[in-house]
């Protein structure tokens, strides 16, 4: 059961990841412009104000790499 919920959560957090990259110009499969890439960046910057500086789950920073095609450290300069 605690199995099945774990995978319900993470296919609903990559829906709305992808659901929410859709507005600020992602495209998949391809490289990012600079400005989708800004972007994400902002959203980071926002999410570090609203939180402390703890690094996210690894499976955000999964997504990130993947969606930017940078490593997570270049994007967030989180030492």
């Amino acid at each position: 059961m605690a199995t099945l919920l774990r995978k319900i959560a993470q296919a609903t957090a990559i829906f709305i990841v992808g659901t929410s990259l859709e507005p600020i110009g992602y495209v998949p499969n391809s490289i990012q412009t600079l400005s989708t890439i800004l972007k994400i960046k902002i959203n980071g910057i926002e999410r570090r104000r609203r939180k402390s500086n703890k690094l996210p789950l690894e499976e955000t920073i999964f997504v990130c790499k993947k969606v930017t095609g940078q490593s997570f450290k270049n994007l967030s300069n989180i030492n």
